[in-house]
């Protein structure tokens, strides 16, 4: 799979997750990120809503959205 320059630049958002090289790691369970889970069954649903959300930004509206009232986890 290739494309040329200005050619068809959404296949990373919109290609099939076999062809993209998908990266998400659970920073609780693996603070090393050494396990990519992008493709474990467990996380597809988180993966794909990352994915959907870098197309809204990215390609989309270019907002980010982020709720400023609640703290951070430590």
């Amino acid at each position: 799979m290739g494309n040329a320059a200005g050619e068809d630049t959404k296949w990373g958002l919109e290609g099939p997750r076999e062809d993209v090289a998908l990266a998400l790691f659970d920073l609780r369970d693996d603070p090393g990120e050494q396990a990519n889970v992008a493709n474990d069954p467990r996380y597809l649903k988180l993966a794909d809503w990352f994915r959907n959300e870098l197309d809204r930004i990215v390609l989309g509206d270019g907002r980010i959205e982020s709720n400023w009232s609640v703290e951070n986890e430590t």
